[in-house]
């Protein structure tokens, strides 16, 4: 997967062996504050 940042620039990801999930949901950083921005999180 590549992601990138807010402002277009690459983002580097990297996952341990034992975390690594092919499903992943998107969720805010502050559910109270939309302008903070997202991030992926694997399912368990």
């Amino acid at each position: 997967m590549r992601f990138k940042n807010a402002d277009g620039s690459p983002r580097q990801v990297s996952m341990a062996q034992a975390g690594a999930s092919d499903r992943w949901v998107l969720k805010q950083n502050d559910p109270n504050n939309p302008l903070l921005g997202y991030h992926w999180e694997p399912l368990p």
